[in-house]
């Protein structure tokens, strides 16, 4: 028997954004926690670039989970 995406939402509920939310906060938490771990260098322009790029992580993770499915949410 295939599966289709009606079964999916008939055990998950409606919400089709929860899935992926845990998705998204987890992969910004891995990727932030790779260019922190940059700092430990001790080189000065490797941590601020590594600084900078995780604050524009967790930028574009709050961004995927607050602007995203305001403007793809239900019409």
């Amino acid at each position: 028997m295939p599966f289709r995406p009606a079964d999916f939402r008939a055990v998950r509920g409606n919400d089709r954004w929860q899935g992926s939310r845990g998705a998204v906060v987890f992969t910004g938490a891995t990727v932030a926690i790779a260019l922190l771990a940059l700092a430990i260098v001790q080189i000065r322009l490797i941590t601020t670039m590594a600084v900078t790029a995780t604050g524009t992580v967790m930028i574009a993770v709050l961004a995927a989970l607050t602007l995203l499915p305001a403007f793809a949410g239900p019409r």
